[in-house]
């Protein structure tokens, strides 16, 4: 693999995901087919599968199964972190648009108010899935972003919240309306607590099913 001829250039995080919850890591320095990322906490154990943003907007990388070696702490820089590597020579990998996964896209108008830099913004909600959402913005949102979401959503059967940080992957011009289109990756926040993490798998399987419900019947 020849990371950087797939890796989009302004991409900023690679994901790494164990079970139902999706870490973002800040990526250091690639080299050859070597991507080092840094993280302020030792990474989750048996890590599942991982993915990042492809160049072209040719959609995302995913591979599974990758292997971490964490190397020595970053504190000579005052930073207190730990930095990671994977090695993609022998990694096998396939190239998904991001835009295949199963979602459900509005009909309606939806607001929502997301949370970035401590400053609260408006948008409107285009579509969602279990992994992210789509957005539309008066304002410009740069990429490699986090923010904070907690989205409220029409339901008949039950009341749908979901509370989750999430990373700005991408964001274009819509000229037509003279807004900006923007995507969303959902990642785990940090829980306070061990109820706090329950919380978010109850709420973000609700989620799931809502998507897949609403697929069901269109």
């Amino acid at each position: 693999m020849d990371l950087k001829s797939l890796l989009d250039p302004k991409t900023r995080y690679i994901f790494l995901t164990q079970g139902e919850f999706t870490h973002a890591f800040p990526v250091v320095h690639v080299k050859e087919d070597l991507l080092y990322f840094s993280s302020k906490k030792p990474l989750p154990a048996n890590i599942d599968s991982g993915h990042f943003l492809a160049q072209g907007n040719a959609g995302i990388v995913q591979f599974s199964k990758p292997e971490v070696m964490s190397l020595q702490e970053t504190s000579k820089h005052n930073l207190d972190l730990i930095l990671h590597v994977i090695d993609f020579s022998n990694l096998d990998y396939s190239i998904t648009n991001r835009r295949i996964s199963m979602r459900y896209e509005f009909k309606e108008f939806i607001p929502i108010t997301f949370h970035v830099y401590g400053e609260v913004m408006t948008a409107q909600l285009i579509n969602i899935s279990e992994g992210g959402l789509r957005i539309r913005a008066t304002t410009p949102l740069k990429n490699n972003i986090v923010c904070h979401f907690k989205i409220s959503l029409p339901n008949d059967e039950e009341k749908l919240s979901f509370e989750t940080d999430g990373i700005v992957v991408y964001s274009e011009h819509e000229k037509q309306h003279d807004n900006y289109m923007a995507g969303i990756s959902f990642v785990v926040p940090d829980f306070k607590t061990d109820v706090d993490k329950e919380k978010y798998l109850e709420s973000k399987e609700t989620l799931r099913r809502f998507v897949f419900d609403k697929e069901r019947v269109l």
